[in-house]
This record gives C-alpha cells, structure tokens and sequence, in this order.
C-alpha cells in the first residue's frame, strides 16, 4: 500500500520517471513480473492498468508482462476438456434415450396392466370389474325418461362344447357369441365377459320394450349355428333388469338381473325382473335350505309304487318314490324340489340316500326287482358308478335286481 502511495504521489507530481525502488515494491506485492509505469506502453503485447490524476485524466499506464502458465495448462488440458465434453453429450444423450425407453415400458406396462385388471383375456370385452363401473357411470348418465338396462347372458350348452372340442374351441366360440352379442346391441352399449359362460349388457335406452326386444334378437342370434370346423348349437337365456324401475343403485339392479336370469333358465329366452320373482327366489331359498336340513336329519321318506304284470295278478318289482312331509309346508312334491336341489348343489347327496334306502329297503322283498329314478345330474357326475357299486356291496344286493332310469 505504502509503495502505491508513493508511486501514484511521485506520478500526480508530474514525475516521468518513478523510483524503481517502489517499481520493484508493487511488483512482488501485486506478483507482477517486469512492472513498468510508461505513458506511451505497447498494449498489445503487455497487460496494463491506466493511472489517473486528480482530474480522472490519465497520465499513464503501469504495465507488465502477463503470466500465460495457466493459459498454456489450460491449452494442454484441451484434449481432455474435449473428450470430456463429447463424454457428457454422450451420457446426456443415453440418459435422454434410457429416460424415454423407460417412459414408452412404463406406459406399455400400464395398458397390459389395465387390460389385466379391466379386460377379459379370451374375448377383448370388458370385465367383471369394469361392468360394475360402467353400471355406475350408466346410472349417473341417465336423463329424463331413459331407462339404464343391466342384463346377464348365459349360455346353454357350452361346456359341453368346450369338453367336447377342447379349450382352444371353447374360447373360440367365446369370442363368436361376443361379436354377435355385439351386433345385436347399438353401438353406445358395452358388452362385457363376467364368468366363464356369462356375459353382461349395460345399455342406455328410451324405455324398456326397446331394450327387451334387443335382448330377444341377441338370443336369436345366438341360437343359430356357429362354425368351428363343424356346426355347433348353443342356446342363450337373458335376464334384464331397468334402473330405476327396479333399483337405483349397482348393486340392486345387477341382484334383480341375476334374479331374472335364474327364472329364465327355467323359461327360457329373455325374461325381466318383477316382484314375483323375487317372492319365487325367496322360497326357493327356504326350500332349499330346509331340503339340506332334512337330508342332514334323514327326514326325508321313500315310498315304493308296485311294478305288476300286464295281467295284473303278480307284482314283480317296485319304484321307489321320494317323498317329503315338512313340518310347516306339508307335503312338497318332488316337482317341486328336485329342479331346485339340482340347481343348488345337492342333487347327487339325495340321489345317494334315495339309492341307499331303497336297496336297504329291498331286501325285504328277495323277488322283486326295485326301481331307483336318477337324475341327468348324477348321471353327469363322475362318482355315480362308485356310488352305485358301493352301496351294491353294503346291501348284499344283486346288480340284477336293481334298474335305475333317467327322468
């Protein structure tokens, strides 16, 4: 600082020549090399820095050779710099790239994983899950004096089709029946696949008649033959449902379609919910549940109807009858609970105990032959000849005595 001093009073006092003393001093402080103050310096070849008078005129210029030591290292280091840059253009470029492969799998791993949870595999229809949205988007949707239609189609004759012919057949047929099902229907109703061989409808429409008689031309359509390398026949029954006649809300119009549904397997074609089905499903239900009872507590009885000559003077064998006497019904006619034991399950456990009573009960008669009704259920299962054979070998009886036909 003291050096500065000096050397900037000498040169505002009119010095041309400062004491190379204080030259030197500014030198090693400023760590300058071959400082000079000159008033007409080479400034192309030397740095500089103006010095001012009082009156901000200047009067000179300090001046000294420039340190190119890092200029040159930095020089030498140019090759690196640019293998390092191209280096990071290459990163950045991979980066981008890696960014936009992971960006295009996230979203193909986003459609596969919608088309998993939404969309059935075999048909390309929407799902049990994404029916039960479009239901509630359907019931939002509704205006005026439209009716949101729910229906579910089930089809006659399939699996055995599917046992028949393999898989690969059955899904084929699936995939048939879904075009048609979709042809039938206009373009703004979704066809969905809700179960193996079952199908579901969700439709806006101006009233209900309209939307039945869509129904009716989908089973129509469905009924006529289908090629798989050789004609095949399935049939189609349809249960509908009509929001807000028969409820407001998802869940009570697909419960009254099922309701509906049930009732036209026993029909046939399309039938639509009305109270009275719901009445017949309640019973069912109790008839059902009471049947499961009494076949736990072998309440049930067996009656045996003689099998006589033409002539009618010698009984040669009976029929056994089941019978049923409920506490609070009364008498129950097999009519009536044996279509409702083969849709609930049971059929084969009370095909069984008829079969074990009567041959227990034939012992009693060595010379007649008895008669046992079985049902296209226990036919269809796979355990009939070892149930029959069993109970056989616990009754002592002779296979020859025992006739079994199919109602």
């Amino acid at each position: 600082r003291r050096a500065l001093q000096g050397a900037m009073a000498e040169i505002r006092a009119g010095a041309r020549e400062v004491d190379p003393t204080i030259i030197r001093g500014l030198e090693q402080g400023w760590g300058l090399t071959d400082l000079r103050f000159e008033t007409e310096p080479d400034l192309r070849e030397r740095d500089s820095q103006p010095v001012l008078d009082d009156a901000g005129r200047i009067i000179g210029w300090f001046t000294w050779t420039p340190d190119r030591r890092l200029t040159h290292a930095i020089n030498g280091l140019g090759p690196l710099f640019l293998a390092l840059a191209l280096s990071l253009i290459v990163f950045c470029a991979l980066a981008i790239w890696l960014v936009r492969r992971s960006t295009r799998d996230l979203a193909v791993s986003e459609q596969r994983a919608w088309k998993l949870a939404y969309e059935d595999l075999v048909t390309g229809l929407p799902n049990r899950r994404r029916i039960l949205q479009l239901v509630d988007e359907a019931i939002a949707a509704r205006q005026g004096n439209q009716v949101v239609m729910f229906a579910f189609v089930a089809l006659e004759g399939f699996r055995d089709v599917s046992d028949a012919l393999g898989q690969q057949t059955g899904d084929r047929l699936l995939s048939e029946v879904a075009t048609r099902l979709q042809a039938a229907f206009p373009l703004d109703a979704t066809v969905g696949r809700v179960d193996g061989d079952e199908f579901a409808i969700v439709m806006l429409a101006e009233d209900a008649a309209s939307a039945t008689a869509r129904a009716e031309d989908a089973v129509a359509a469905i009924t006529r033959p289908f090629w798989m390398d050789q004609a095949v026949h399935v049939g189609a029954t349809i249960g509908l449902a009509f929001a807000p006649r028969d409820g407001a809300t998802r869940d009570a119009l697909m419960a009254h379609a099922d309701l509906a549904l049930r009732s036209a397997k026993r029909r046939g074609g399309v039938v639509g919910f009305e109270a009275a089905i719901g009445a017949e499903f309640n019973d069912r239900r109790f008839i059902e549940r009471e049947l499961r009872r009494a076949l736990a507590e072998q309440t049930l009885d067996v009656h045996y109807q003689p099998i006589v000559t033409a002539d009618g003077l010698r009984t040669v064998g009976v029929e056994a009858l089941l019978r049923w006497n409920h506490p609070m019904r009364g008498n129950i006619p097999p009519a009536t609970f044996v279509p409702i034991a083969e849709q609930g399950g049971i059929m084969e456990e009370l095909g069984e105990f008829v079969l074990r009573r009567a041959l227990a009960d034939a012992t009693r008669w060595p010379d007649l032959f008895i008669a046992v009704n079985l049902s296209p259920v226990q036919v269809r299962g796979s355990g009939l000849v070892d149930t029959v054979a069993s109970v056989l070998a616990e009754t002592g009886t002779a296979a020859s005595r025992v006739v079994l036909e199919v109602t």
